[in-house]
Protein backbone atom coordinates (compact mmCIF):
# COMPACT_ATOMS: atom_id res chain seq x y z
CA UNK A 1 0.00 0.00 0.00
CA UNK A 2 3.08 2.36 0.91
CA UNK A 3 4.49 1.98 -2.61
CA UNK A 4 1.12 2.43 -4.15
CA UNK A 5 0.88 5.87 -2.02
CA UNK A 6 4.38 6.93 -3.15
CA UNK A 7 3.60 6.01 -6.70
CA UNK A 8 0.76 8.25 -6.70
CA UNK A 9 2.40 11.03 -5.08
CA UNK A 10 5.11 10.61 -8.05
CA UNK A 11 2.34 10.65 -10.62
CA UNK A 12 0.77 13.49 -9.13
CA UNK A 13 4.12 15.23 -9.20
CA UNK A 14 4.68 14.43 -13.03
CA UNK A 15 1.49 15.61 -13.81
CA UNK A 16 2.16 19.19 -11.51
CA UNK A 17 5.63 19.19 -13.53
CA UNK A 18 3.98 19.26 -16.71
CA UNK A 19 0.94 21.16 -16.05
CA UNK A 20 -1.29 18.67 -16.70
CA UNK A 21 -4.37 20.06 -14.97
CA UNK A 22 -7.26 18.23 -17.24
CA UNK A 23 -5.57 15.04 -16.32
CA UNK A 24 -5.31 16.28 -12.33
CA UNK A 25 -9.23 16.93 -12.70
CA UNK A 26 -10.07 13.83 -14.29
CA UNK A 27 -8.11 11.53 -11.93
CA UNK A 28 -9.61 13.33 -8.99
CA UNK A 29 -13.22 12.76 -9.83
CA UNK A 30 -12.32 9.11 -9.08
CA UNK A 31 -10.21 9.68 -6.41
CA UNK A 32 -10.42 12.35 -3.97
CA UNK A 33 -7.06 11.30 -2.01
CA UNK A 34 -5.31 13.09 -4.81
CA UNK A 35 -6.68 16.66 -2.94
CA UNK A 36 -4.55 15.23 0.13
CA UNK A 37 -1.45 15.00 -2.33
CA UNK A 38 -1.54 17.99 -3.62
CA UNK A 39 -2.16 20.04 -0.19
CA UNK A 40 1.37 17.98 -0.02
CA UNK A 41 2.91 19.73 -2.53
CA UNK A 42 2.10 23.08 -1.12
CA UNK A 43 5.06 22.54 1.26
CA UNK A 44 7.23 21.69 -1.70
CA UNK A 45 10.80 23.78 -2.00
CA UNK A 46 10.12 23.42 -5.91
CA UNK A 47 8.79 26.98 -6.44
CA UNK A 48 7.24 25.72 -9.93
CA UNK A 49 5.70 22.05 -7.96
CA UNK A 50 4.03 24.21 -5.39
CA UNK A 51 2.35 26.92 -7.42
CA UNK A 52 1.03 24.32 -9.84
CA UNK A 53 -0.24 22.24 -6.65
CA UNK A 54 -2.07 25.50 -5.97
CA UNK A 55 -3.60 25.57 -9.70
CA UNK A 56 -4.11 21.87 -9.30
CA UNK A 57 -5.90 22.71 -5.98
CA UNK A 58 -8.17 25.52 -7.74
CA UNK A 59 -8.93 22.84 -10.64
CA UNK A 60 -10.16 20.32 -9.08
CA UNK A 61 -12.11 22.42 -6.24
CA UNK A 62 -13.82 24.07 -9.33
CA UNK A 63 -14.52 20.57 -10.71
CA UNK A 64 -15.73 20.07 -7.27
CA UNK A 65 -18.17 22.66 -6.76
CA UNK A 66 -20.21 21.87 -9.39
CA UNK A 67 -21.45 19.34 -7.95
CA UNK A 68 -20.17 19.44 -3.79
CA UNK A 69 -19.85 23.07 -2.60
CA UNK A 70 -19.29 21.48 0.57
CA UNK A 71 -16.49 19.41 0.00
CA UNK A 72 -14.46 23.16 -1.57
CA UNK A 73 -15.27 24.10 2.00
CA UNK A 74 -14.08 21.34 3.39
CA UNK A 75 -11.03 21.97 1.39
CA UNK A 76 -10.71 25.72 2.55
CA UNK A 77 -10.98 24.38 6.04
CA UNK A 78 -8.30 22.79 5.95
CA UNK A 79 -5.89 25.06 4.52
CA UNK A 80 -7.21 28.02 7.05
CA UNK A 81 -6.46 24.93 9.68
CA UNK A 82 -3.00 24.79 8.01
CA UNK A 83 -2.08 28.44 9.13
CA UNK A 84 -3.19 28.22 12.60
CA UNK A 85 -0.82 27.07 15.50
CA UNK A 86 -2.62 24.30 17.02
CA UNK A 87 -2.35 22.61 13.80
CA UNK A 88 1.02 21.73 14.28
CA UNK A 89 2.46 22.76 10.83
CA UNK A 90 2.79 25.98 8.60
CA UNK A 91 0.90 25.79 5.79
CA UNK A 92 3.18 28.32 4.17
CA UNK A 93 1.36 28.58 1.04
CA UNK A 94 -2.12 28.78 2.25
CA UNK A 95 -3.17 31.47 1.64
CA UNK A 96 -2.10 31.46 -1.90
CA UNK A 97 -4.39 28.33 -2.53
CA UNK A 98 -7.02 30.11 -0.70
CA UNK A 99 -7.17 32.32 -2.93
CA UNK A 100 -6.82 30.45 -6.15
CA UNK A 101 -9.61 28.75 -4.78
CA UNK A 102 -11.61 31.31 -3.88
CA UNK A 103 -11.01 33.16 -7.42
CA UNK A 104 -12.18 29.91 -9.24
CA UNK A 105 -15.12 29.66 -6.97
CA UNK A 106 -16.41 33.05 -6.93
CA UNK A 107 -19.22 32.05 -4.52
CA UNK A 108 -16.96 31.83 -1.67
CA UNK A 109 -15.75 34.67 -1.18
CA UNK A 110 -18.62 36.25 0.54
CA UNK A 111 -17.45 33.36 2.88
CA UNK A 112 -13.96 33.17 2.86
CA UNK A 113 -12.83 36.29 1.84
CA UNK A 114 -12.71 38.40 5.01
CA UNK A 115 -11.35 35.72 6.96
CA UNK A 116 -8.11 35.61 4.80
CA UNK A 117 -7.61 39.22 5.18
CA UNK A 118 -7.73 38.82 8.66
CA UNK A 119 -4.25 36.68 8.29
CA UNK A 120 -2.53 40.30 6.78
CA UNK A 121 -0.34 40.78 9.58
CA UNK A 122 0.17 37.08 10.49
CA UNK A 123 3.58 35.92 10.13
CA UNK A 124 4.56 33.96 8.03
CA UNK A 125 1.51 34.43 6.18
CA UNK A 126 1.82 38.31 5.41
CA UNK A 127 3.09 38.40 1.19
CA UNK A 128 0.99 35.32 0.44
CA UNK A 129 -2.63 36.93 2.35
CA UNK A 130 -1.64 39.84 0.38
CA UNK A 131 -1.02 37.53 -2.91
CA UNK A 132 -4.39 35.76 -2.51
CA UNK A 133 -6.15 39.51 -1.96
CA UNK A 134 -4.55 40.90 -4.99
CA UNK A 135 -6.13 37.57 -6.51
CA UNK A 136 -10.04 38.06 -5.25
CA UNK A 137 -10.32 41.94 -4.58
CA UNK A 138 -11.07 42.51 -8.11
CA UNK A 139 -14.31 39.74 -8.50
CA UNK A 140 -16.17 41.38 -5.36
CA UNK A 141 -14.12 44.63 -4.28
CA UNK A 142 -17.51 45.64 -2.05
CA UNK A 143 -16.60 42.88 0.64
CA UNK A 144 -13.23 43.93 1.00
CA UNK A 145 -13.75 47.82 1.69
CA UNK A 146 -13.03 47.33 5.49
CA UNK A 147 -9.63 46.30 4.30
CA UNK A 148 -8.66 49.52 2.49
CA UNK A 149 -6.86 51.46 5.55
CA UNK A 150 -5.01 48.31 6.22
CA UNK A 151 -4.28 47.69 2.60
CA UNK A 152 -2.47 51.36 2.49
CA UNK A 153 -0.93 50.34 5.11
CA UNK A 154 1.12 47.63 3.77
CA UNK A 155 2.08 49.95 0.75
CA UNK A 156 4.85 50.87 3.29
CA UNK A 157 5.89 47.09 3.42
CA UNK A 158 10.02 47.09 3.34
CA UNK A 159 8.76 43.76 1.49
CA UNK A 160 8.15 44.89 -2.78
CA UNK A 161 5.90 41.60 -3.16
CA UNK A 162 3.85 43.06 -0.53
CA UNK A 163 3.84 46.54 -1.96
CA UNK A 164 3.24 44.87 -5.57
CA UNK A 165 0.36 43.00 -4.25
CA UNK A 166 -0.74 45.84 -1.82
CA UNK A 167 -1.47 48.07 -5.40
CA UNK A 168 -3.05 45.33 -7.12
CA UNK A 169 -5.76 44.83 -4.44
CA UNK A 170 -5.86 48.38 -4.12
CA UNK A 171 -6.79 48.90 -8.55
CA UNK A 172 -9.08 46.36 -8.05
CA UNK A 173 -10.57 48.40 -5.44
CA UNK A 174 -10.77 51.16 -8.07
CA UNK A 175 -7.92 52.93 -6.26
CA UNK A 176 -5.47 54.21 -8.65
CA UNK A 177 -2.15 54.60 -7.05
CA UNK A 178 1.24 55.73 -9.49
CA UNK A 179 3.91 53.56 -9.06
Amino acid sequence: MEANTQQRKEQVRVLLKTRNMSALAEWAQNDRNIMRILMTYLYDRDETVYWRAIEGLATVATQSAENDMDSVRRILQRLFWSMNDESGSVGWHAPEAIGEILAKVPALIEEYGLILGSFMREEPFERGVHCALARIIPLKPEIFAGLKADLVQSLNDPDQSIRGYTLLALKGMGDRYII
